[in-house]
C-alpha cells in the first residue's frame, strides 16, 4: 500500500487511492494490483497558492470518480477542485472546475474544500469547510452557489461548522 493513504474511491473497475506522503493519486485494479499514478508528481507537492501548475497536488486531497472514470480531486490547501480525464497519467495538468487559483470566501472561491459529489449532468457539490458552507457549481460555471450554511460557523439548523464530507 502507498504511504499515508488519505482517501479512497472504489468504482466498478478500479480502486483510487490519494497518497498524501507522495503527493499523487494511484489507480489500482480491483484486486489491488497494477498500480498506475494518474495524478500528481511523485514526491513533488504543489506550491501553496501556485496559480500556474495544475500537474501537482497538495498534501491533503479528497477524491470523487464519475461513471466515466473521470477523476475529481479536491486540493484542500490550494482551495480548488481539479478534473482529470479517465486517461490521465502522472504529470497531466488538471482543469479547475470549482474554486480558483487561491483560497477565498466569495462565490468564485473555496477555502479548504473537502468532500465532493458530481451528479450525472456534471453539477459539482463541494463541502467548503473553511467557509462553513456547501457550494454547488453548475458544469462550466465560474461561480458557486451556497446551498447549505451561511458562511459563518455555528450550530443552528441553517449553519455549518467546517463540513468535510
Amino acid at each position: 500500500m502507498p504511504p499515508w493513504p488519505r482517501d479512497i474511491f472504489v468504482t466498478k473497475k478500479h480502486i483510487y487511492v490519494a497518497e498524501s506522503g507522495s503527493f499523487r493519486v494511484l489507480r489500482l485494479s480491483k484486486k489491488g494490483t497494477n498500480a498506475v499514478a494518474v495524478v500528481g508528481v511523485m514526491n513533488e507537492p504543489a506550491n501553496f497558492f501556485d496559480v500556474t501548475d495544475s500537474t501537482k497536488i497538495g498534501l491533503e486531497v479528497v477524491l470523487f470518480v464519475d461513471n466515466n472514470e473521470n477523476l475529481y480531486v479536491s486540493d484542500t490547501i490550494n482551495g480548488k477542485v481539479l478534473w482529470f480525464p479517465s486517461n490521465s497519467t502522472s504529470g497531466f495538468p488538471g482543469v479547475i472546475v470549482a474554486g480558483s487559483t487561491m483560497p477565498g470566501e466569495d462565490s468564485s472561491h473555496l477555502a479548504f474544500p473537502h468532500g465532493i459529489f458530481v451528479s450525472e449532468i456534471g453539477t459539482i457539490y463541494v463541502a467548503d469547510a473553511g467557509n462553513n458552507r456547501i457550494q454547488r457549481w453548475e458544469k462550466g460555471s465560474f461561480f458557486g452557489v451556497t446551498v447549505a450554511g451561511t458562511g459563518k460557523p455555528g450550530s443552528n439548523l441553517n449553519e455549518l461548522k467546517f463540513p468535510t464530507d
